[in-house]
């Protein structure tokens, strides 16, 4: 049993293909990129705006550094597959305003975004080396999977059916991981990134200012 457990743990990890990373790094740009120029442009008429959506996935396809995604990746590297799968969620269904009050601070899409911007501070306490043994490594361990589908679980059975939007976007993102191993073969690449990071903190600062302002 120990034998097997130290086998898995210290397994040589796996790592997406180079043709399958090339070409997701460039889609998941591609994806993000035509979701938060049309969440900007909403006053736009619809046909525009899907001319728009096609420009870009064009744009960003394109070999070479003609594509905005060949500097992107420079300086930002991949999306997280997490980002990539929520904003091609929202671009096929746009998601309908938060009714005030809907999330209180039990576990609920609300703690998610708790979660994330902890574990977001925790790698980062790694990156700096102040933790051992190293949390990020430990991403690309298929035991890391366990506790993320375990939170997943548990969001997704103790909310009603509107709640269970980013617990089913979260399933979607693990299984496109396990397919794929994009961005990088690690599991926290594929759940979390800088700007996802950042997001989920404007999320939250915003949340609380609303909560202390109807105190």
């Amino acid at each position: 049993m120990m034998d097997a457990l130290n086998h898995w743990v210290h397994a040589v990890p796996a790592l997406p293909a180079p043709d399958v990373q090339f070409w997701g790094w460039r889609l998941a740009w591609a994806v993000v990129l035509m979701a938060v120029l049309l969440g900007r442009l909403r006053c736009w008429p619809v046909r525009w705006r899907q001319w728009l959506a096609l420009v870009v996935l064009g744009g960003v396809l394109w070999p070479g550094p003609a594509s905005p995604a060949h500097w992107f990746g420079l300086a930002f590297q991949s999306p997280s597959l997490f980002s990539a799968v929520w904003c091609a969620a929202y671009l096929l269904a746009p998601p309908r305003p938060a009714q005030p009050g809907h999330a209180g601070w039990r576990l609920s899409t609300h703690g998610l975004v708790w979660l994330g911007v902890l574990w977001g501070w925790l790698l980062l306490g790694d990156t700096l080396a102040w933790w051992t043994p190293s949390l990020y490594a430990w991403g690309f361990s298929p035991l890391a999977l366990l506790p993320v589908l375990a939170v997943v679980w548990l969001y997704f059975s103790g909310h009603e059916r509107d709640e269970r939007r980013t617990p089913v976007l979260l399933a979607v993102t693990l299984v496109l991981f396990v397919a794929t191993r994009l961005p990088s073969g690690n599991l926290w690449d594929a759940l979390l990134d800088p700007w996802l990071w950042l997001a989920l903190h404007g999320r939250l600062l915003r949340d609380l200012w609303r909560r202390v302002r109807r105190q």
